[in-house]
């Protein structure tokens, strides 16, 4: 391909809404590579308006396939604040004992046993 039909092909990407290209294919970046190991970085860079760096990184590194992740609803809650680590000793009828509980398995104990009753 030479500079002028490369030029068209990237005319003829797709663009985003700010007049940007959505991305230039993999097999159109092979044939700029190879313009610009002809001509260098430079000259085909500024006649294709693209930034010299833009084509040193694609001939250093191999474009990996990215996945692009989409977002996803979170439902965002209060946080539920630990009781301190303060130990409870709970006693019951007949000598039934709870001992080590937090403030906070103490209180679900008493509201469990209290809806029995």
């Amino acid at each position: 391909m030479t500079l002028t039909e490369i030029r068209e092909a990237i005319d003829a990407l797709p663009r985003r809404g700010n007049g940007k290209i959505r991305g230039i294919p993999q097999e159109l970046r092979r044939e700029i590579l190879t313009q610009a190991e002809i001509n260098g970085n430079g000259n085909v860079g500024e006649s294709l308006g693209i930034a010299t760096s833009t084509i040193y990184n694609w001939a250093r590194k191999p474009k990996r396939a990215v996945r692009r992740r989409k977002f996803r609803r979170i439902a965002v809650v209060p946080e539920v604040r630990e009781a301190r680590e303060t130990s409870f000793s709970v006693e019951g009828p007949n000598g039934l004992r709870f001992i080590g509980l937090t403030l906070l398995d103490a209180a679900n104990l008493i509201r469990e046993v209290s809806r029995e009753f």
